[in-house]
């Protein structure tokens, strides 16, 4: 997992929200349908890329370390302990 530079495109799917960061997800058998959650908030949205690659986006959330956490429906199918931190500027 890594940080990675925000585009044109993920500012139009936030539809307005604030983007506190886009993280990098690298694995297997992602698909379309996934959601993710950054601890118990639900991200922005999830950009299915390849079974190997989706892009999270976080929104507003407070400074912290997050378990990244991903559902195929209501079931969680993978978990990243403390995989996302969160650092506002000062």
């Amino acid at each position: 997992m890594t940080t990675a530079q925000l585009n044109k495109e993920e500012f139009r799917i936030a539809s307005g929200a604030m983007i506190a960061a886009k993280v990098k997800v690298r694995g297997t058998g992602f698909n379309p349908l996934l959601r993710a959650h950054i601890g118990d908030q639900p991200a922005l949205a999830f950009v299915f890329e390849n079974p190997n690659s989706a892009d999270v986006l976080v929104g507003d959330i407070p400074a912290g370390t997050y378990d990244l956490i991903l559902f195929d429906g209501v079931q969680e199918v993978a978990r990243a302990r403390s995989a996302v931190e969160i650092n506002h500027p000062q």
